[in-house]
């Protein structure tokens, strides 16, 4: 557009007497054209009066009031003519020193340039679709290299708790490995306090295992003793359970043998004070 106004300018180079002189036809065979419709020419001067228009507007008056400012020079507008939108594409200048200025005005069908101007539109919403899928799918990938360490962690987790491995390994971020030492320190603790527990359960048994024997021994005998009892034989028996007793008082040292010693040493010894009980009793008859 603004190439056919400046052929317009181009060829309104002459004023004689203060008056524009205009060639009969222009460089651009479009401004020649009668009924032409895909270019028209006006020129205006400067109070707004239409002083010249191009054969292709068959002379036809046109509903436009230009607005003549040197100092923006260049309008563009949009017009409704004979039912359809053209675009208005408006020069101001002066011709020389003395001109006093004229509004060239070129109208153009406004289809093309809002299909061009369409066009240009849905190119950019795809452009920034696309650079937007690209933003998207970068965030996306330097999100998922982020949490990668983490996902690591909670793999590992769910090992632990399966009894696959014992501690969380592998090399870390400096934000991460502080976490993963925490988590190992409590799990060695843990791992340290259940076989604390595992020995004293050992101990325990161990410590009950002699006592238990010994209550076996003397219901055993009892039985065998019902009838004919042998004081040597009992004796020996309370000997050994007074010595049974005694060891208990070194041999538990856990605070789960600590609760149990007087439990099971009441028993050992109510058993055997009942069973020797029984056998002075039965001598003495």
């Amino acid at each position: 557009m603004a190439s056919n106004a400046n052929t317009m300018l181009a060829a309104a180079a002459k004023e004689e007497n203060g008056t524009l002189v205009m060639p009969d036809t222009l460089a651009d065979r479009r401004f020649n054209t009668p009924g032409e419709s895909t270019l028209r020419g006006y020129i205006f001067d400067a109070t707004g009066k239409l002083i010249w228009q191009s054969i292709s507007t068959d002379n036809k008056p046109i509903a436009y009031t230009p607005n003549f400012d040197l100092e923006q020079r260049v309008t563009l507008s949009v017009l409704e003519l004979e039912g359809k939108s053209f675009l208005a594409y408006e020069v101001d200048a002066l011709l020389n020193r003395h001109s006093p200025g004229y509004s060239f005005v070129t109208i153009v069908p406004a289809k093309r340039y809002l299909d061009i101007i369409n066009v240009f539109i849905n190119n950019l919403y795809i452009s920034i679709s696309l650079i937007s899928i690209l933003i998207l799918g970068f965030f996306w990938l330097a999100l998922w290299w982020t949490l990668k360490p983490f996902r690591q962690v909670s793999r590992q987790l769910n090992e632990i708790e399966s009894g696959q491995r014992s501690y969380l390994e592998g090399s870390f971020p400096s934000e991460v490995q502080r976490l993963t030492d925490s988590i190992n320190t409590l799990l060695h603790s843990e791992q340290k306090q259940r076989e604390k527990y595992r020995t004293t359960m050992d101990d325990l048994t161990h410590s009950l295992k002699t006592p238990l024997v010994v209550l076996q021994s003397f219901s055993n005998t009892l039985k065998i003793q019902s009838e004919t009892p042998d004081k040597g034989v009992i004796l020996d028996l309370c000997s050994n359970l007074n010595t049974q007793i005694n060891k208990m008082n070194l041999s538990f040292t856990t605070p789960i043998d600590i609760f149990l010693k007087p439990v099971v040493k009441g028993l050992i010894r109510y058993s055997g004070i009942l069973f020797c009980h029984l056998f002075n009793t039965s001598s003495k008859a």
